[in-house]
């Protein structure tokens, strides 16, 4: 009888397939090899799923952000992820291989009625419909595509765009191929995948799940400042939904000592956010490298006006994606408040509402992803079409725009604000952590309960309120705040053996023992030791095979006292900070 059997009192083999097709990227790697070893510690019987070269656009070769690699750069990142993949220790393997290339005569014709459709149109929308097998292929193979690309679908097509498309769609009927054979020789109860929405995760899903088999996507813990990184087993995928990421039980406000750290812990994180100490952070406090202009003309706007309502806009590629792929707009209303569809139209609305009110002050903060940065190295098409709405449109005086490049930093945009407009960003939890009103206008589109952490406006009467007055919409409970927030980015998660980031000393340190014990065959050490001290609260079983346990300990008002204490101390921290920065900005000046 196995761990998993005898957790659950009953004689059942868990058989598990590790998809790796993501070798090349060290996080995910060491995460999936460190997930593998504890299943089969508890028992479980554990395939390995990987590929020996023949993707063209798996998230080893997406992760690079480049399209059209050599055929040389490509076997550098292939050779890197066979190695990975080969360091998931399991008695049974599998590889995606040449046997997958051979194209069948409905495949071909497919793939050649999606070159056309390409060659005619220059558009994906052309192809999104087209199905294979049954399956919705191109709509699968946009989420990736969209993701490196920073396309829309409508957006036109050179010939190589064209080409890194066709070979996505490719790589799943590959796929296809390699999961049929697969089904032929294993049968498993479970596949385990990191990051449920990228494509080929998502293909596996549609294949598997259709036969019974349970789906379990690893999703890291999203901001993090710990040494260890920290997962969670997600059901399928994360959804992009307000409770997407955690869906919160307000019966269970209660704050006990396990909570309170908890609280603690994500402060901390996002704390380092503001700092630049993050990989999702874009802007910084060191005041370097800012246009001196630019921030004398910005002084001079905060000076202008008494009330500023600054509009965070998202990246689309952060939005679209989940549309076409996920069919996130077929389960969401994402326009309850006014007249607009997309960012784009609540722009041009929101520039018509501030020349009503010269009085009040906006600030539109496009988001630094759209510009070139530090992960993806081009401008997007999405801020060219905003700097030529921009500039074709009278854009009141009132109204001060920082684009994409700004390095002018966003949490110091939110410590002068007085209210701050949303699309769907994390930068609306930020916000209210440092006690500033936030309201959304694309609810639908969250992965955060803003309505349960705050009063939001239900219709455009109490939006234009909202934007243009003092008003009580947007101002954070801060009992729920903390509460949910404990639990969505700290609670559920529990460690792994794999090194988080190298930013830090510790970091390296780190990064440098856990290097030298895979080489020295030690690397086992390490595992029993992260799974003897750090992962007592995890709870096996053979559905979610590896989950956290939620303390039971009932909370006290000693904690919960302290809990909003730590999060006054966390303001006034981090305003003092920003305070000090804009003096810095303006001193440089």
């Amino acid at each position: 009888m196995t761990g998993f059997a005898k957790k659950n009192g009953l004689d059942k083999t868990v058989k598990v397939a590790i998809i790796c097709l993501d070798g090349a990227v060290p996080l995910y790697a060491n995460t999936l090899r460190f997930v593998a070893w504890k299943l089969r510690v508890e028992g479980g019987s554990v395939i390995r799923f990987g590929c020996d070269g023949i993707l063209e656009t798996c998230t080893s070769i997406n992760s690079t952000g480049k399209i059209g690699l050599s055929g040389s750069e490509r076997e550098k990142i292939c050779q890197r992820c066979r190695a990975a993949q080969q360091e998931i220790a399991t008695k049974t393997f599998f590889e995606v291989n040449e046997k997958d290339k051979l194209a069948d005569e409905n495949a071909v014709r497919f793939l050649d009625e999606v070159k056309d459709r390409l060659a005619s149109g220059s558009r994906v929308a052309d192809v999104l419909d087209m199905s294979y097998a049954g399956l919705p292929l191109c709509r699968i193979a946009f989420f990736d595509y969209s993701i490196v690309t920073k396309l829309a679908p409508e957006s036109n097509l050179d010939a190589l765009s064209a080409d890194r498309f066709v070979a996505g769609v490719s790589d799943l009927i590959k796929l296809i191929h390699a999961f049929e054979r697969f089904r032929k020789q294993h049968d498993i109860t479970h596949i385990v995948y990191l990051n449920g929405n990228y494509t080929q995760n998502s293909l596996a899903r549609h294949i598997f799940g259709e036969k019974g088999v349970i789906c379990l996507s690893v999703e890291p813990q999203l901001t993090s400042q710990r040494v260890l990184n920290r997962v969670m087993l997600a059901p399928d995928r994360l959804s992009l939904h307000p409770e997407g990421l955690f869906h919160f039980d307000l019966g269970n406000l209660s704050i006990d000592r396990n909570k309170l750290a908890d609280a603690q812990n994500v402060l901390l994180n996002f704390g380092a956010r503001i700092k630049g100490a993050d990989f999702n952070a874009y802007t910084s406090l060191d005041g370097q490298a800012i246009a001196a202009e630019e921030v004398g003309r910005f002084e001079k706007f905060l000076k202008t006006h008494k009330r500023i309502t600054s509009f965070f806009l998202s990246s689309e590629d952060e939005l679209t994606p989940h549309m076409i792929t996920h069919g996130v707009s077929e389960v969401a209303n994402p326009n309850p408040l006014g007249p607009y569809r997309t960012q784009l139209e609540f722009t041009s609305y929101l520039l018509a509402e501030a020349a009503s009110h010269p009085e009040v002050g906006f600030v539109i903060r496009l988001h630094p992803r759209m510009a070139a940065n530090k992960r993806d190295h081009f401008e997007s098409e999405e801020h060219r079409r905003y700097k030529s709405l921009l500039a074709e449109l009278n854009v009141p005086e009132n109204v001060f725009v920082l684009y994409g490049d700004s390095k002018i930093s966003s949490y110091f945009v939110i410590s002068e604000s007085d209210l701050v407009v949303i699309s769907w960003s994390t930068i609306g939890l930020e916000a209210l952590l440092l006690g500033v009103p936030v309201i959304a206008v694309f609810p639908g589109y969250l992965m955060y309960p803003l309505a349960m952490l705050s009063k939001q406006p239900i219709n455009q009467g109490e939006l234009e309120s909202a934007l243009c007055s003092n008003s009580n919409f947007g101002v954070a409970d801060d009992k729920k705040l903390l509460a949910w927030m404990g639990m969505a980015f700290e609670g559920q998660f529990f460690a792994t053996a794999a090194p988080r980031g190298r930013r830090r000393l510790l970091d390296k340190i780190y990064w440098v023992v856990y290097l030298i014990s895979k080489r020295t065959g030690m690397i086992g050490a390490i595992y029993w030791l992260v799974n003897t001290i750090l992962l007592r609260q995890v709870v096996i079983d053979t559905v979610r095979l590896l989950h956290r346990r939620e303390n039971e300990t009932p909370g006290t008002e000693v904690f919960q006292k302290a809990s909003l204490q730590l999060l006054t101390r966390y303001r006034d921290k981090y305003r003092q900070l920003l305070e000090a920065y804009g003096l810095k900005i303006r001193r440089a000046r």
